[in-house]
C-alpha cells in the first residue's frame, strides 16, 4: 500500500474520529484513535501509487533518438464492503465503536471526501446512523426500501441512547449522502437506495 497516500488516509479518518467523539465526555486517547483509523484504512482502502516508465533512447538511420518519462495514475479503492463487519472488531472496542457504530462510516466516507475535495467534509453523527443503518437493512439485492427507513433508523438511535430524528431530518440526511456519492436511487427502484460499495479514485503525485 503506497505509504504517502495511506498516511493521508490515516490522518484523514483520524480527525473525523476526533472530531465526531469530542463531544462525548471522556473520549479515546491519541493512541486509541491511530489505532482505529489505521484498521479502517487498511482494512477498506486498497491504494497501487502512480508509477513512472521510462523509455530507452535510441538512434536510427535518420531519426533523431527518442525516449521519455510516462507516469502511469495511481488507484485507491474504497470496499465499503469490508466496512462494516469491523464493529465486531476487538480492536474497535477502545476507541469506542461498539457504542457507537456509525463512527465506522464516519471514519470511512472521510477518506472518501479527502480524496475528492480539497476540503474537509465529515458525515454527522446522524448522517453515519442513517447509512449504517441501510446497510444493515438492505435486501439481497442491495436495495434499500424508503418505506419504514425513519423507524428503522429510529430504532437504531435508540438503541445506543442517541436522540431520534424526524422525517425531515431523514431527508436532510439522505440528500447529503446523495450528493457526496455515497447513496444513489437505482433506475429500476427509483424511489428507493442503493449503497456504492466500491470507490475507485484515480490519484498522481
Amino acid at each position: 500500500m503506497g505509504s504517502e497516500m495511506r498516511d493521508r488516509l490515516i490522518q484523514a479518518a483520524m480527525e473525523a474520529i476526533e472530531r465526531a467523539t469530542r463531544s462525548r465526555g471522556k473520549g479515546p486517547t491519541g493512541r486509541e484513535i491511530r489505532e482505529a483509523a489505521t484498521l479502517v484504512v487498511d482494512s477498506v482502502a486498497a491504494i497501487t501509487e502512480p508509477a513512472t516508465t521510462y523509455s530507452s533512447s535510441y538512434m536510427a538511420v535518420g531519426r533523431p533518438g527518442t525516449g521519455g518519462v510516462s507516469t502511469k495514475p495511481g488507484n485507491v479503492l474504497l470496499d465499503m464492503r469490508k466496512l462494516f463487519p469491523l464493529a465486531a472488531n476487538s480492536a474497535l472496542a477502545v476507541a469506542g465503536f461498539p457504542a457507537a457504530p456509525w463512527l465506522l462510516p464516519v471514519a470511512a466516507y472521510a477518506l472518501w471526501c479527502s480524496l475528492k475535495t480539497a476540503a474537509q467534509v465529515d458525515l454527522t453523527k446522524r448522517e453515519g446512523a442513517v447509512i449504517w443503518t441501510m446497510w444493515h437493512n438492505r435486501t439481497v439485492s442491495g436495495v434499500v426500501k424508503s418505506a419504514g427507513l425513519l423507524a428503522l433508523v429510529n430504532a437504531d438511535l435508540r438503541k445506543y441512547g442517541c436522540p431520534t430524528t424526524n422525517r425531515r431530518g431523514l431527508e436532510i440526511s439522505l440528500a447529503r449522502l446523495e450528493r457526496l456519492g455515497s447513496i444513489a436511487h437505482p433506475q429500476y427502484a427509483p424511489s428507493d437506495w442503493i449503497i456504492r460499495e466500491l470507490v475507485q479514485i484515480r490519484w498522481t503525485e
